[in-house]
């Protein structure tokens, strides 16, 4: 086996290999990338949404809570256990400060929930196996699919140019010419399938991580049905949609279209009603 096809081999092996290490102690991308989608999976499946509990007075409307948050949406706020609405029945006006409306009555109880998951450490953890490149991964000796990739990427360029070498060279035979040609070609092939593993990787890591969209407010006038959307949903589960502060059911009230660019109700909200769009 010539030295390109080697190189070539061991190439492919640092993107695909998922049985074993590839030198006695590193691993392929391909593997990582499954280590990082195992990380991301579970925080979706474990991630327990944290929640804050206070009892109204009838007169405080600023409640401190616990986690520090960017927007109202990032909150879903009950009171006596009936959802509030976002901007309507309850702002944010500093990270720490939940702020009713108007006071809740004396002895209600307030349950503060948080939506957004990039706060749970293991969406970090997903991050820095598809990622990190600066040194092994937090908690690890192992390092992320993008540092396998890269190191990919410079086997192959290492063998492309010995299969140059040996083309240009006169004592080289047309056949092995062949060989070292087509040994770098599976080499640069390798490397692109090690780019889409890492690809798919961040993609695990992403998926981890909560929504950070800003709620939108629309007015109803009696007849539409239809609101555009700034950031299209994947989903009308993904979002929590209020008429006149009443929560509406994502089974019948409304469906997405327009590939999920445009909210349309089962029957047009009312002249003047508030509605609120809060992406989760």
């Amino acid at each position: 086996m010539t030295a390109s096809q080697v190189q070539a081999a061991l190439a492919s092996d640092w993107a695909q290999k998922t049985t074993g290490t590839v030198d006695g102690s590193g691993y392929s991308a391909k593997y990582w990338a499954g280590q990082a989608a195992g990380s991301a999976a579970a925080v979706t499946a474990n991630t327990v949404i944290p929640a804050d509990v206070f009892t109204g007075d009838g007169v405080k409307t600023d409640f401190t809570i616990s986690r520090p948050v960017g927007y109202p949406g990032a909150l879903m706020v009950t009171v006596a256990g009936v959802p509030q609405a976002p901007l309507d029945a309850y702002t944010t006006p500093a990270t720490t400060t939940l702020r009713f409306s108007s006071a809740p009555a004396s002895g209600v109880v307030i349950s503060v929930r948080y939506l957004d998951k990039e706060a749970q450490s293991g969406a970090a953890a997903a991050e820095e196996w598809a990622n990190k490149t600066s040194g092994p991964v937090s908690g690890s000796t192992e390092y992320s699919a993008k540092y396998y990739a890269q190191s990919i990427a410079a086997n192959a360029a290492t063998a492309s140019q010995q299969a140059t070498s040996a083309a240009n060279s006169a004592a080289a035979s047309a056949g092995s010419a062949t060989a070292s040609a087509n040994s770098a070609t599976a080499s640069a092939a390798s490397a692109t399938q090690a780019q889409s593993y890492m690809s798919q990787a961040q993609g695990y890591a992403a998926a981890a991580g909560g929504s950070n969209v800003a709620p939108q407010v629309f007015t109803g006038n009696g007849s539409a049905t239809d609101f555009s959307l700034s950031t299209a949903a994947s989903s009308v589960h993904k979002l929590i949609v209020t008429v006149n502060y009443v929560v509406q059911d994502s089974l019948d009230a409304y469906v997405l279209v327009n590939s999920g660019a445009t909210l349309r109700f089962t029957s047009a909200p009312a002249a003047s009603a508030r509605i609120v769009v809060r992406y989760i």
